[in-house]
């Protein structure tokens, strides 16, 4: 009888838990599209309407300010191989988002593109298919915390003053053109940008496009994006983000509540991600 009254009051910490979870998550499915809500000072959630059709929301798009919010590498690699889901690394590590890193080879460990944090090498090669990077932690304090890299018309030697740096295609040079031509495949998209001010986009698209049709797209909004890099597409596309007052759950491309059987069954795990947390 007393294992009864210990395992009661853990049920209702989980049943409160799931329910605040889908507060959040309504709270997010409610916003209207084509605005900005700031979550927090340097950090704005916006669902975009790329077709102008009937506003419904084909884009999910967080805004970050390198200044205010640290952008950071992690890899499975680093952490005895184990893959965790987007939310998993989210909870597991006390962020306040994560996103896919980049597309990883048939050992589900190993970026396609070059990859390293610190000292840490996930993936030593360089690619001339791989011409985009994002870099992070500088070892000079005069360079930019966070930035990224067109490979092609900046200089490649960059790479060498940070600390975290994967590479993956261009989508958007730095001169803000579509350099993608390849329309073989549709796909929901994972990618990243970055503005004219130096803020950071994860973009995350909710239907499928062929990825020049995509760049077209997003090449529209109010953003003045350039640097855009693909991150991964397909199956794999993944973003959670969660604060005290929202939550975002976004597995293959769908947006689903965080306790659907859908989230549950369905969760993809990463083993390269980024990661999104305040400054301190």
């Amino acid at each position: 009888m007393k294992n009864y009254y210990c395992i009661f009051p853990i049920m209702l910490l989980l049943l409160s838990a799931c329910s605040n979870s889908q507060e959040k998550y309504r709270q997010w499915q409610a916003l209207p599209p084509n605005i900005w809500r700031n979550a927090a000072p340097g950090l704005d959630l916006g669902k975009w309407d790329l077709e102008n059709l009937d506003d419904a929301a084909e884009l999910v798009v967080l805004r970050i300010d390198p200044l205010l919010y640290n952008i950071e590498l992690m890899s499975a690699t680093q952490h005895n191989n184990q893959q965790r889901s987007a939310r998993k690394w989210q909870q597991k590590f006390h962020k306040t988002a994560v996103i896919n890193a980049a597309m990883y080879a048939e050992d589900v460990l190993t970026s396609t593109g070059f990859f390293r944090i610190g000292s840490h090498i996930n993936n030593d090669v360089m690619s001339n298919l791989y011409l985009m990077a994002f870099v992070s932690q500088p070892k000079d304090k005069s360079l930019p915390f966070t930035t990224m890299i067109d490979l092609k018309n900046e200089d490649p030697e960059l790479l060498k003053n940070y600390r975290h740096v994967v590479c993956g295609m261009r989508m958007l040079s730095s001169e803000g053109e579509n350099v993608w031509h390849d329309q073989k495949e549709k796909w929901n998209e994972a990618a990243m940008a970055m503005d004219s001010n130096g803020r950071i986009y994860w973009l995350l698209s909710l239907k499928k496009y062929y990825n020049h049709e995509f760049i077209e797209l997003i090449k529209k909004l109010p953003f003045d994006l350039h640097h855009t890099m693909h991150l991964d597409g397909g199956s794999p596309v993944s973003m959670y983000f969660e604060n005290d007052d929202l939550l975002i759950n976004i597995i293959g491309g769908k947006d689903v509540s965080p306790n659907s059987l859908f989230s549950i069954l369905r969760t993809h795990k990463l083993p390269l991600v980024l990661t999104c947390s305040p400054k301190e």
